[in-house]
Parts: structure tokens; C-alpha cells; sequence
């Protein structure tokens, strides 16, 4: 099983997939669960994603990039 392939990301990010993948994500690339105000930054922005870009595979990738782009090791 790989977390990328969900059928979460055959469709574009909901009130229930966005969390669900925000977590798994930060999970995946911050080795730790996103605390409250991380994960309702994240699925804010899954949202604004959403609105600027039409096409479901890229919202997606955007979303990943930019968990991974917040990842504080990048700060060292």
C-alpha cells in the first residue's frame, strides 16, 4: 500500500480527504502528525488550491508540495 495512491486523489480534496491526506502527508514527509493549527492551515489551503487550479492530479501534488515545502528541516 502507498499513502499516494488513495482513491482520496481521484477526486478533488473534501472535508474529508484533505485532512485525512494533510496528516498522512505530514506523517510521511515531517516524520510527525500536523498539530490542529497545522492541519486547518493545510486544509485551508487545500481549498485555495482548489480554486486556482482545475485539475484534480495537480491540486493534489500542489498540496503535497507545499506540506513538504513547510517542512522544518528545510530551516537548517
Amino acid at each position: 500500500y502507498h499513502p499516494f495512491g488513495h482513491a482520496d486523489f481521484g477526486a478533488a480534496p473534501t472535508a474529508t480527504s484533505a485532512p485525512r491526506q494533510c496528516q498522512v502527508m505530514a506523517r510521511l514527509l515531517w516524520k510527525r502528525a500536523m498539530n490542529a493549527e497545522e492541519l486547518a492551515a493545510c486544509v485551508d489551503h487545500a481549498f485555495e488550491i482548489q480554486a486556482l487550479e482545475p485539475d484534480v492530479k495537480r491540486q493534489w501534488a500542489s498540496l503535497c508540495a507545499s506540506v513538504a515545502g513547510a517542512a522544518s528541516f528545510l530551516i537548517y
